[in-house]
């Protein structure tokens, strides 16, 4: 009898310790191989609120991918207009996740992608005189790069040439500090 309360006592300790380490998102791996990406968006979703794995970064990672997947298909549903928007909140997210920056070097092919995908279009609407929209894509740049200064000055370019020169002023100013 003494055998099987221990023997249960064991086994329930053990039970505890398996689920104390963190998941290996392999279903997330696998849903962004076959291109699934709204289930991914979904199960992403899902482990963001979970209370185990709010604080992981892989899954703001794949949530980033997703979207970036989304943007990239012409015929995305409508709920999909702002992807490549809400893919750069989750980089920034994933970026804020990863302090240790362990998962950039595994990931710094995708991460580098989006980067040059970011600095296009916040490019793209400056050569087009779209100012504001310029502006608002330098922001999304920072967030895909934290540390890069050149969004900064870009975001004041675009506010002097948008005529709110207080603003560009003061963001240069700022930024000439960091230096």
């Amino acid at each position: 009898m003494k055998n099987y309360i221990l023997l249960s006592l064991v086994l329930f300790c053990f039970s505890f310790i398996g689920k104390a380490q963190a998941p290996d998102y392999d279903d997330l791996i696998i849903l962004y191989a076959d291109g699934k990406y709204e289930k991914l968006i979904d199960e992403c979703l899902k482990y963001n609120d979970k209370d185990a794995t709010r604080n992981d970064a892989l899954p703001y990672f794949y949530l980033a991918k997703a979207y970036y997947g989304m943007s990239q298909q012409g015929d995305r549903a409508p709920e999909y207009k702002n992807a490549f928007k809400s893919a750069a909140q989750a980089m920034g997210k994933f970026y804020k996740k990863d302090k240790a920056g362990s998962y950039y070097a595994e990931n710094e092919e995708f991460i580098e992608k989006f980067k040059s995908a970011a600095a296009e279009v916040m490019l793209n609407e400056y050569e087009a005189k779209n100012y504001r929209k310029s502006a608002t894509s330098a922001n999304v740049f920072k967030k895909t790069s934290p540390d890069n200064i050149g969004a900064d000055f870009m975001i004041a370019a675009s506010k002097f040439m948008d005529k709110d020169r207080s603003s560009a002023i003061s963001i240069w100013r700022e930024v000439e500090k960091s230096f």
